[in-house]
């Protein structure tokens, strides 16, 4: 996956100290409640830990892996749109593409159009808006998206496959679709 390039041994505890919070893109505390929606919320546990990790500001972003290890990923610019700095707001919802995906699909469940604070609000402080189909849970559905939108990042990242809005849309209804299922069997149980 990387080109060999002898270095030294590199320890988890070493990553975690290199991905600290950057001040362009702090973490925002969370409250006790807020953790408790967070933790009790119906969702995947693959988003639970994608989440997780953003709430954290740990995840593999091209910013934190040039700052990691500068000499395999010797800059840190998106590879989707290409700007400058891939921060994790970046990585997850404010590439162009990525953020045309959240405004359609914010759109279709929730009735109106996002801005940018609106997505980070319901990301980084659980401020979600009502939904649409009452039957599916905000939580869950937002948790649809971000997993459409990881997936297909790095899609393009290691398949070479275009990330395209509209692919990522077919993806997050298709979560969607699968979630409501399993949701309507165990309330069937």
């Amino acid at each position: 996956m990387f080109p060999i390039i002898p270095r030294k041994p590199f320890s988890p505890k070493t990553f975690r100290t290199l991905c600290t919070p950057s001040p362009d893109n702090p973490v925002p505390p969370l409250h006790t409640h807020q953790w408790r929606t967070f933790w009790s919320a119906p969702i995947h546990h693959s988003v639970r830990s994608l989440w997780f990790r953003a709430l954290h500001n740990k995840l593999s972003c091209r910013s934190v892996l040039h700052q990691t290890v500068p000499t395999i990923f010797p800059d840190g610019s998106c590879p989707i749109c290409g700007d400058i700095k891939e921060s994790t707001s970046h990585f997850l919802f404010t590439c162009p593409p990525k953020f045309s995906a959240w405004t359609i699909f914010w759109s279709t469940h929730f009735g109106n159009v996002p801005s940018m604070q609106d997505i980070h609000s319901a990301l980084f402080s659980f401020r979600l808006p009502p939904s649409l189909t009452p039957d599916i849970p905000t939580v869950s559905l937002v948790s649809c998206i971000l997993l459409a939108i990881w997936h297909h990042h790095w899609s393009f990242v290691f398949d070479d496959a275009p990330f395209l809005s509209t692919s990522v849309l077919v993806t997050a209804a298709s979560l969607v679709t699968r979630f409501h299922a399993e949701l309507s069997l165990t309330l069937s149980d």
